[in-house]
């Protein structure tokens, strides 16, 4: 079962740049986020990639952010003031790729630098293809947009290859919900012709073939986080995972845990489903 990430600060802003997980700050909780905490001056709910950078000229010039979409802001009053957000994701090829030399420079310089070895963060594709199609009931994890867009097989080969060279580092997390589908036939063969010894992680679909796992590991795909929320069929056909309980051939899960109800999620949003009476867990009550 995944969790609900944390919205990261930046500065006196909170921001989501989109990713694989949707942050505190999307929807009606980052307004009210906002409303809620007066030394928060902005947050930027949705995908950050383009209204962040908006931000960030509107501080440069003085000028009003009440066009940037899914911003919240205080006018001179101190009003909380939460713009619409974008009605439509950010297209594959406004996916860039990330400038990680400051974090490289600064954990070598660290204490800590050698003893911790670093990971890249890479992310191959935003959004889920299975959840497009049929959204998994516990999951919240895309907030406003479930919109698979996929980076082309090549510019990710492309993009993993430098970045890794580049940072001198072999320990790659992919961030993405799931592994596209076409990347074992695609991506797979081209890591295979670079012969790099990476460890790469990936959240996979738990029904893959024994002949595809085999040919993620051949390329250093080492570790996998298969969605494996339940082994009981009945279950897994009201989750609508798309799996029976007996595709599951990999090992069980070391560990369980109680359901958690996440915003976004079907099992948040109809109450149909059988968790109609929410309330903050006791930890946050008595919280805006």
């Amino acid at each position: 079962m995944q969790g609900d990430a944390a919205g990261w600060p930046v500065g006196d802003a909170l921001n989501h740049c989109g990713g694989a997980e949707v942050g505190d700050c999307d929807g009606p909780q980052g307004a009210a986020l906002h409303r809620g905490f007066p030394f928060v001056d902005y947050v930027n709910r949705g995908e950050g990639e383009v209204s962040f950078t908006r931000l960030l000229a509107c501080l440069r010039d003085a000028s009003s952010p009440a066009g940037i979409p899914g911003l919240c802001w205080r006018d001179a009053g101190g009003t909380s003031h939460a713009n619409a957000v974008s009605a439509a994701p950010l297209p594959a090829s406004a996916l860039v790729t990330p400038d990680c030399t400051d974090c490289f420079e600064q954990h070598a310089a660290s204490r800590t630098g050698s003893m911790a070895e670093p990971h890249l963060l890479v992310e191959s594709s935003r959004g889920c293809w299975w959840g497009q199609k049929h959204h998994c009931t516990f999951c919240g994890l895309n907030g406003s947009f479930m919109e698979s867009r996929d980076k082309s097989q090549d510019r990710f080969v492309d993009e993993l290859l430098v970045m890794t060279e580049r940072y001198r580092v072999l320990n790659v997390a992919v961030a993405d919900n799931i592994l596209d589908m076409a990347y074992p036939r695609s991506a797979v063969p081209r890591l295979a012709e670079a012969e790099c010894d990476l460890r790469i992680s990936y959240e996979i679909k738990s029904n893959m073939r024994r002949e595809q796992l085999v040919s993620l590991v051949a390329v250093g795909i080492h570790y996998v986080q298969p969605g494996i929320e339940s082994l009981s069929g009945r279950v897994l056909k009201l989750m609508d995972k798309g799996v029976t309980g007996c595709q599951h051939h990999l090992a069980p899960p070391d560990g369980v845990t109680r359901i958690a109800i996440e915003r976004f999620s079907p099992y948040f949003n109809r109450p149909e489903l059988a968790f109609g009476d929410l309330r903050p867990g006791a930890q946050l009550r008595g919280h805006p």
